[in-house]
């Protein structure tokens, strides 16, 4: 879940730098806040959430 949540922010950092005409650079720090875990429907279905917060640096 971690690296997909990293991904996800690489991949919005990505529009985010080519909509302000840059370059996404390297991470400069990284946290992981909550893992959220809840039941949907009859049980059987699960559904976690995993908050990141993840800074870029931006290159021109």
């Amino acid at each position: 879940m971690v690296a997909e949540s990293t991904r996800s922010a690489r991949k919005i950092a990505k529009q985010f730098a080519l909509d302000s005409q840059c370059k996404v650079g390297q991470i400069e720090s990284a946290s992981q806040g909550n893992i959220e875990l809840t039941e949907e429907g009859d049980g059987f279905m699960k559904k976690a959430r995993v908050l990141s917060t993840v800074y870029f640096t931006l290159t021109n």
